[in-house]
């Protein structure tokens, strides 16, 4: 895809200048300095989301955590209380 960027003198002067110690044309090189600064895209969108929701959520309060660790350990019950059930209504 290409782009128009509108740049200062300084810093199309710096991007001129790093490109060609590397040797490559100033648009490559702008393109790896971009790629690099957005960081490695998540491999699922999903696992972005629930690293989301996990930062949003992040505590350091005791009682908090001890609540959380009771609602999945009563969660885990629950499904697997579920699952003997059910494993026991099928044919």
């Amino acid at each position: 895809m290409a782009i128009l960027l509108e740049l200062r003198p300084e810093t199309e002067a710096r991007l001129k200048a790093e490109a060609n110690t590397r040797g490559i044309p100033m648009e490559q090189y702008a393109g790896t300095v971009l790629e690099h600064a957005l960081g490695q895209p998540s491999p699922d969108p999903t696992l972005g989301l629930f690293a989301m929701w996990a930062a949003e959520d992040a505590t350091d309060d005791p009682a908090e955590i001890e609540r959380r660790r009771h609602e999945c350990a009563e969660l885990l019950v629950n499904l697997r209380a579920n699952r003997t059930h059910f494993r026991e209504s099928c044919p």
